[in-house]
């Protein structure tokens, strides 16, 4: 566990801490220099492409599967904060389903946009007073599958 020395924030990832500092402490503005990503331990297969040819039509449905510490939180930070150019319609609205929270998800409340964070599956989830069908949305179940088929 790495500790930041600023802010003593607790990162379980060196490159997470690493990129915290950048994001936080050195500019104070978003990390947005891709050539640093490649610069840290990160294997190829998570760095998303550097002329986003991947783009995403909304409305889309995507599985991201890994095992536990494979990147799959930092994969889609990346894909959240180049939305803009990699899903259209851009979503005007990011909703987060999580079970536990992790260090990285306070830094994505900096740098993504229209994103919220909710602790488990809500039970209106599927009403149109939660989620307006008007306006692109997208969410994203983290580690909730099972509590998904059941709801």
């Amino acid at each position: 566990m790495s500790r930041c020395p600023y802010c003593s924030v607790s990162f379980s990832r060196k490159d997470n801490l690493q990129r915290h500092m950048k994001n936080s402490h050195e500019k104070n503005q978003p990390f947005t220099d891709e050539d640093e990503y490649t610069k840290t331990d990160i294997p190829s297969s998570l760095i998303l492409p550097r002329d986003n040819t991947v783009i995403l039509g909304h409305p889309f449905t995507m599985m991201l599967a890994g095992p536990t510490g494979s990147g799959k939180t930092f994969w889609m930070k990346m894909l959240l904060e180049r939305a803009k150019c990699m899903i259209k319609p851009t979503p005007e609205r990011i909703i987060w389903c999580y079970k536990r929270w992790q260090p990285l998800f306070t830094e994505m409340q900096q740098t993504v946009k229209n994103i919220i964070f909710v602790q488990g599956i809500p039970d209106d989830m599927n009403s149109d007073s939660f989620i307006d069908p008007k306006y692109p949305s997208l969410v994203v179940i983290d580690d909730l599958m099972k509590d998904a088929t059941n709801s």
